[in-house]
Formats: structure tokens, sequence, C-alpha cells
């Protein structure tokens, strides 16, 4: 929710300083824009995801835009265990609850709206983004989801319970979620229209508790 006010905010404010300073009709650049990136994803697993994004953007000034980005992604979870501690009258100790959700591969569509600030540099356009959205889940891999009961006293396995197939329990239900982040980049002029697009953005509360992004493409201005 502080994530949506401040986006607001930030829209509300580069609405009323386009308003002032720069009227449609005097642009002395394209409004409008596409781009196209292609994405590796970095999460705390060793494995590297991959994906592609299209963006279709719109120029309130020379330095700000809001843009509108949607693709495919692939992201890497890495296995995780948790337990806690529960006393058994029956057997007189603590009983452990191991809870252990295996590594798994998520394919998520992403849909988020973007607030870019580009500064224009001799030659090259560095910018900062804050972006705001949702991540849709589309595919998660089978892996395993199972709870362990151990006896502390004697280290005695007295039960497990397989929770895979468990929909109630399967984590994949917390993957479409409400997402935010910031990025870097810098916008490189290929053609009067036409910039090579490199940047940097990172995103939390995804499929993993962080995803680093890095990516190439192109971004066309009309």
């Amino acid at each position: 929710m502080k994530a949506l006010i401040f986006f607001a905010i930030c829209l509300a404010s580069v609405n009323i300083t386009y308003s002032q300073d720069n009227p449609p009709g005097d642009s002395p650049y394209k409004p409008f824009y596409l781009s196209f990136n292609m994405r590796t994803n970095l999460t705390e697993s060793s494995d590297v995801g991959f994906g592609t994004l299209v963006s279709g953007g719109y120029l309130f000034s020379e330095n700000f835009s809001i843009r509108l980005t949607t693709g495919y992604l692939t992201s890497h979870v890495k296995e995780t265990d948790y337990y806690n501690f529960n006393y058994d009258f029956n057997y007189e100790s603590y009983v452990k609850t191991t809870t252990y959700i295996g590594a798994r591969t998520i394919q998520t569509i992403p849909i988020d709206l973007s607030l870019r600030y580009t500064i224009p540099l001799t030659g090259f356009k560095p910018y900062a983004l804050f972006k705001a959205g949702y991540e849709l889940l589309v595919k998660e891999s089978d892996f395993e989801f199972y709870e362990q009961y151990t006896v502390e006293k004697t280290g005695e396995s007295i039960g497990k319970e397989d929770l895979s197939s468990n929909t109630s329990w399967n984590p994949s239900a917390s993957n479409n979620a409400f997402v935010y982040g910031f990025g870097l980049g810098v916008l490189i002029p290929i053609d009067k229209q036409i910039n090579l697009d490199i940047s940097y953005i990172c995103t939390e509360a995804g499929v993993a508790p962080l995803i680093h992004s890095f990516g190439i493409g192109i971004d066309f201005g009309f």
C-alpha cells in the first residue's frame, strides 16, 4: 500500500509539472516509445532464470515517463526448510516438526506500471525507475513439499506427511502477488529515435525474496 501511495504521488507530481511547463503541442521529442528487453534473473538459487519483457511508454516531459510492462519470465527458488517444537506428553519430550519445500522453477507473467526518470547527457541517457504491479503464476515445476516429525530426546522419526498435492498448503498460491521494485539503466543512442537499453531491476515480494534482473534491449521512440 505504501508503494502504491508513493507511486500515485510521483505520478501526480509529474502531471502537474508537465501541464505547467510542457504543453503537448510544444513537445520537442517523440512522446511514445516501445521497448523490448531480454532479461537474466538471479535469485538465492544457483540456477539462472531468463525472460522477455515488452513495454509501452509515454513521455510526460524530456525527463519523466510512465510505462506499462508485461512479458514472460522464468525464475528459480532454492529449497528451504524450517521447523518448530511442540511438547508431546505421549513422548514426554518436544516433537520437532520440520517443513521442507524443494527447489522449484517458476514461470510468471508480470504486469506492472513504472515511472522512469531520465537524465539526458552527452552521448547517453542514464535513468532510474520505480515499478509496482502484479506477478501472475503460469507454471510451477513439481517439487517435494512435506513435514517430518521427530522426537527431540531420542531423534526417533514418528511420521512424515507429504503435502505436495495439498493445494491448501502449496506455496504456489502465494505467487499471484503484488510486487514492487526499483531499477537503474542507461539508454545509448543508436539512431535518432532508437536506443540500446541496458538495465538492472530489483524486484521484491515475488516468487523469491529478491529477484535481481539484468537486461539488454531496444527502445524505439515514435
